[in-house]
């Protein structure tokens, strides 16, 4: 009866230690895509600010640097240098001029796939984000980006490749 009583509890345990888990993986896995759909909509207002734009054009780089230091908070070191070096903070700069007089958004972030491992603290997300203008869409993004957990600062981007292409 005790043998019984004990392997009972036992196997009661090792269920909630799974739950627990599964639980955390993805919860884990909601606070990357959270991280993630928060850096795009701020790229995507910033890139597409009548300000960003304007400077621009005009060659000022001034507001777009000070710009640059509300995107530290998503990047590793490495992964900001990368998204500074690529300009990417310049990315949607282009589509105020092409939709004149048109509502930008972004109309949907879909994900594709992801893999999380806790472990080596590490998530990859395949992703595509689709942008319209007057709720009609006219462009897509494909993207992968790499997020890694940098201690206490939380998931950060270390890596991201993306592929903007306009629809028909």
């Amino acid at each position: 009866m005790k043998r019984k009583l004990l392997i009972t509890l036992t196997a009661m345990l090792l269920g909630v230690i799974i739950i627990v888990a599964i639980y955390y993986e993805s919860f884990e896995r909601m606070l990357v895509l959270y991280k993630l759909s928060d850096y795009k909509e701020l790229l995507f207002e910033t890139s597409t600010s009548t300000k960003v734009v304007e400077s621009l054009a005009s060659g000022d780089m001034e507001i777009v640097s000070q710009k640059l230091d509300d995107f530290k908070v998503f990047f590793t070191e490495e992964g900001f240098m990368q998204f500074y070096s690529n300009r990417l903070i310049t990315l949607y700069s282009a589509f105020p001029s092409k939709h004149q007089g048109q509502k930008l958004s972004i109309s949907d972030i879909t994900v594709k796939s992801s893999t999380i491992d806790l472990e080596g603290h590490r998530c990859i997300i395949y992703y595509v984000v689709e942008f319209s203008a007057d709720d009609v869409p006219f462009a897509l993004e494909d993207n992968q980006v790499v997020f890694v957990r940098d201690g206490d600062a939380g998931w950060r981007i270390q890596n991201e490749t993306l592929s903007l292409k306009e629809t028909p």
